[in-house]
């Protein structure tokens, strides 16, 4: 049984058949984030601004996770393990 699974009210859960690709790592441009990461204090907003980070969070984000419009919604305490998840796969989180 694979993959990360999350509780609580505003849970993430990364899907179980996540697997790194190894095609996804494109030189990281400086200047274009593709994940806009903002700390509200006891959650934290990710909101995906390119269609590699919309497709990663399709890819590996469970859909029953929070979600406010666009922006994915996750308690502070999982934030680090789904923006590590988000590096590890070249993505540019600012």
């Amino acid at each position: 049984m694979g993959g990360i699974s999350f509780s609580g009210l505003m849970r993430v859960c990364l899907k179980e058949t996540r697997m790194p690709r190894r095609n996804s790592r494109q030189p990281p441009s400086q200047n274009t984030p593709d994940v806009l990461v903002h700390n509200e204090g006891t959650v934290f907003l990710f909101n995906p601004l390119t269609a590699r980070a919309k497709r990663w969070m399709e890819d590996n984000v469970h859909p029953d996770s929070h979600w406010f419009g666009t922006t994915l919604v996750v308690e502070h305490r999982y934030a680090w393990t789904l923006a590590q998840g988000m590096k590890d796969d070249g993505l540019v989180l600012q």
